[in-house]
């Protein structure tokens, strides 16, 4: 990881630290980067993996930070998407105004059996991303890759992709 991260920075050293920057503005407080961890890195998706009209992956929790290893209890959490090419035809970021811990107490009530069920019960939201642009979310809401409407041959959709924890006072970065 330290060689993976080492050749993250020589190749993107000013698009992390623009990251980095944008990260300390949403948290309104100083971001390091989480030692022992990934940097934050690129999802990138060719014009065969769109699947125009269909979400490109499955609905989820950026719940990740479980796994990190931090020692101090995590108070919040934050994730931000940065669109860096976005296909002709458009794509997005859906969601469902439900966190984390309201899907685990409908789950455990009974009132939800899997995601799909959490889905169903609000309606889904959309972000549409625009090159540059981060999407920001706090918290821990369902989300998803959205849809792109159509695909075009040479199209391609880039994201670069960060999450952050608060620890304490301080707040940390990573993949």
């Amino acid at each position: 990881m330290e060689r993976n991260n080492a050749r993250l920075q020589e190749a993107f050293g000013p698009a992390l630290a623009d990251l980095r920057s944008a990260l300390s503005r949403e948290a309104g407080a100083e971001v390091e980067w989480a030692e022992g961890l990934p940097l934050p890195g690129f999802h990138v998706l060719e014009a065969d993996a769109l699947r125009p009209g269909q979400p490109a992956g499955n609905s989820h929790f950026d719940i990740q930070y479980i796994w990190g290893g931090f020692e101090e209890r995590v108070v919040d959490v934050l994730s931000v998407t940065v669109p860096v090419q976005v296909p002709a035809a458009g794509t997005s970021l859906e969601y469902w105004e439900i966190h984390f811990a309201e899907y685990e107490r409908l789950f455990q009530d009974g009132e939800v059996e899997d995601l799909a069920g959490a889905e169903q019960r609000l309606p889904m939201r959309e972000v549409r991303y625009e090159p540059g642009r981060a999407c920001v979310m706090r918290g821990l809401p369902l989300h998803r890759i959205g849809t792109t409407p159509a695909a075009q041959p040479s199209d391609m959709r880039i994201t670069l992709q960060a999450h952050a924890v608060r620890l304490g006072e301080r707040w940390v970065a990573y993949w």
